[in-house]
C-alpha cells in the first residue's frame, strides 16, 4: 500500500513543477521508526500583501500539510514567518511573527497539537526570491517572500 503526497517546487517566478513523493507504508508506522518529515513534503503557504489571514490557497496547502503531520505524530516543526522588503525592518519582523502564529493557529484547528509547533518571525532576513537583474533593472516577485515556511523542530 502506498501513500502519495504531491509537492510543488517553484523553479523561478511563474514556473511550477509538480512532483510526487511516494512513501511506502510498513508494518511499523513511520512515526515509530524514527523517520522525520521530509522538508520537501511540507509546502510553504503564501500571504497577500500586508496580511496575516489564511487565504483559500493557503487553506488547501495547510490541510495537506496537516494530513502529513498526522502521519508523523512525533515530529515537531518550526513555523517560520517571512515578509517582503516593503516596510521597515521592525514592522516586517512583527508581520512575519503574526504570519507564523496564524499558520500555527490554523494547523491547530486542523487537529495538530500546538505543543508540536514553535513559531518564529524572520522578517525580511531571508529572501526566498531576491530577484535578478535584466539590463540593470531589478526584477522580483516580492509575493514569494510573504510566506510561512516549515522546518523540523
Amino acid at each position: 500500500m502506498f501513500k502519495n503526497y504531491g509537492s510543488t517546487f517553484l523553479l523561478f517566478p511563474g514556473v511550477v513543477v509538480v512532483a510526487m513523493f511516494i512513501l511506502s507504508s510498513c508494518a511499523t508506522p513511520p512515526s515509530q521508526q524514527g523517520f522525520a518529515v521530509n522538508l520537501f513534503m511540507l509546502r510553504d503557504v503564501f500571504f497577500d500583501f500586508n496580511k496575516t489571514s489564511i487565504n483559500d490557497d493557503a487553506k488547501a496547502v495547510l490541510k495537506r500539510n496537516a494530513r502529513i503531520l498526522k502521519d508523523y505524530p512525533s515530529q515537531k516543526i518550526i513555523v517560520e514567518g517571512y515578509a517582503d522588503i516593503k516596510g521597515s525592518n521592525a514592522y516586517n519582523l512583527s508581520l512575519s511573527r503574526r504570519r507564523a502564529n496564524a499558520t500555527k493557529k490554523y494547523l491547530v484547528r486542523l487537529g495538530i497539537d500546538s505543543s508540536r509547533m514553535k513559531t518564529v518571525g524572520k522578517g525580511e532576513t531571508t529572501q526566498f526570491n531576491k530577484g535578478w537583474t535584466f539590463h540593470f533593472r531589478k526584477i522580483q516577485d516580492p509575493g514569494l517572500n510573504r510566506r510561512a515556511h516549515f522546518q523540523p523542530g
